[in-house]
């Protein structure tokens, strides 16, 4: 009788374990992937950006420029738009367009901004993002300064 007894609790401890460190796991991996796509698209507006030979228009949810990346002058642009085209939706979508090329999206679940995605002050441009996949939040925030204007 002690032995099942005994046995019920470790079998009991073991299952636990094993569900928290799924559920742990789980989390770390979908905060390390938004991270990753996160930063990825960061990384690329910013290396842009301090290429921009001039800054065409800067709204709170898009950003329009012209660059010189060493194949000719070109118009880039970053916007939000809804994902699967819900009104209002929960989350957004944001997209890059290089000259008249194919719209990417270079991330999804953008939670609904409560401030400017794209602002600008003097030279210096501000990209403050918020993204929400599975109740994980990620905010990254960064600062530029275009090395030509």
């Amino acid at each position: 009788m002690i032995g099942m007894i005994f046995f019920a609790i470790l079998t009991s401890a073991i299952g636990l374990s094993y569900m928290i460190g799924t559920k742990l796991f789980s989390q770390g991996s979908t905060r390390a992937y938004l991270l990753a796509d996160t930063t990825g698209a960061m990384n690329l507006l910013v290396r842009t950006v301090r290429q921009a030979q001039t800054i065409d228009d800067v709204g709170s949810d898009s950003m329009t420029f012209t660059a010189d990346l060493g194949d000719g002058t070109k118009i880039f642009q970053m916007y939000l738009t809804a994902e699967d085209g819900i009104a209002p939706p929960d989350n957004y979508e944001l997209c890059w367009k290089e000259d008249s090329g194919p719209v990417q999206i270079l991330i999804r679940d953008i939670r609904n901004p409560d401030t400017a995605l794209f602002s600008r002050d003097g030279n210096v441009l501000t990209f403050d993002w918020d993204m929400e996949r599975e109740d994980m939040t990620i905010r990254l925030r960064s600062k530029v300064r275009p090395r030509d204007i």
